[in-house]
């Protein structure tokens, strides 16, 4: 117990660090936290259904920021949360929300080490890593509640390790606001027949729809899946040739929007499927959570259709898993390429890809590529997943 008080505060301040200058660098253009300040403002002024139509939502940003202020893109029963925001000035949200986004990834991290059992020396080698990588630097610098995801993630699995199913389910509410990313996970949970633990996050999850519904109502809803299906066209408004997926590639090969979106779409299906199937294959497993993780996140990464680079962060409790598995295995062919992969996303080798190498006239995402190894690799080892490894 004293260790993870503390390795917390420790995390802490190693988060402060790393926050204050580039907090002090990050413009509000390169920030969505405008975006996110804005909407509480509109959700306070009974204004909700309208943050999803894009020029109402710039006009309304221009307000307050000096800038075009970007899209909202969560769907409206967890865009809620944000209201809490309009009580207090946008300075003193920013440190409020910047400190939270810390908080939530430092407790997460350690829930990590605990899940994977790792000693207090891997613990710290596993603080060092996440706050060297990428993800975590464009967390601090667009400011995304990504963290949150994360949070709902290790939680859920922490009580999967207790037989906790139920809890479980409950926290994964909170990673019901990126759907495309959990869904592989649900339905490897559906294949190995874990009802209570989906019964749980649906009803819940239900639950939280029906209390939010009055804030955005059915003109919020309309607003938000119109939206959805204008990027779906302009993928130019997210950035998704940035994205690391295989959506991202297509486009930088110069395929066309609606083929790529369609290509994309059907792989993300098949990688579904995948994920189901396994979960049935896996039905017997004592800790089925464990190929559950490393299948429906590292596996198939590389195939949802609108996912950014930070959110890889929410990848981190099936990557340890995974090194896990390999180190015992004594695999070091595909040990020494999960890292190699893997250092493509650690500073300061992911500033040179990103922000040098990645210009959209370049043809191959080398981060697209890290992430199809690395699920290579993760397809192996949740297929081949027994109980007898030590975990």
């Amino acid at each position: 117990m004293t260790h993870t008080i503390v390795n917390f505060f420790f995390s802490l301040f190693l988060f402060a660090l790393l926050t204050i200058p580039i907090g002090l660098t990050a413009s509000q253009e390169s920030s969505d936290f405008p975006a996110y300040y804005v909407t509480a403002k509109r959700i306070e002024a009974g204004e909700a259904a309208d943050v999803y139509v894009i020029e109402h939502q710039r006009a309304a940003g221009r307000k307050i920021f000096p800038i075009n202020n970007p899209l909202v893109v969560e769907p409206p029963y967890a865009l809620w949360a944000v209201a809490p925001m309009a009580w207090t000035s946008p300075q003193s949200a920013k440190v409020i929300y910047t400190g939270l986004l810390a908080i939530l990834m430092s407790a997460s991290f350690l829930l990590t080490a605990k899940i994977g059992r790792l000693t207090n020396r891997l613990t710290l080698v596993l603080l060092g890593a996440a706050l060297a990588s990428g993800p975590v630097f464009e967390i601090i610098r667009i400011s995304k509640p990504i963290p949150l995801f994360l949070f709902g993630l290790v939680n859920c699995i922490f009580c999967l390790q207790k037989k906790q199913e139920v809890r479980a389910g409950a926290w994964l509410v909170l990673c019901l606001f990126k759907p495309q990313e959990i869904l592989p996970f649900l339905f490897f949970a559906l294949g190995n027949r874990r009802f209570k633990m989906i019964a749980a996050c649906a009803v819940l999850g239900l639950a939280v729809m029906v209390l939010t519904f009055p804030i955005f109502g059915t003109k919020g809803y309309v607003n938000f899946f119109s939206l959805l299906s204008y990027i779906n066209v302009h993928p130019e408004l997210p950035g998704t040739v940035m994205m690391p997926v295989l959506k991202g590639q297509l486009l930088r090969l110069s395929v066309l929007d609606h083929t790529a979106s369609v290509i994309s779409n059907v792989i993300y299906g098949m990688a579904i499927l995948f994920a189901l199937g396994l979960g049935w294959y896996k039905r017997e497993t004592k800790n089925w959570w464990v190929p559950g993780a490393i299948a429906s996140f590292a596996c198939v990464a590389w195939t949802i259709p609108y996912m950014h680079l930070y959110d890889l962060i929410i990848f981190i409790p099936a990557i340890c898993y995974l090194l896990q598995l390999l180190r015992q295995k004594k695999d070091r062919v595909s040990f020494g390429l999960a890292l190699v992969a893997l250092s493509l996303f650690m500073q300061p080798i992911y500033s040179v890809v990103h922000y040098y190498y990645l210009t959209p006239q370049a043809l191959v995402d080398l981060h697209f590529c890290a992430l199809l190894l690395i699920g290579i690799i993760a397809a192996k080892e949740a297929i081949v997943f027994k109980d007898s490894v030590s975990l």
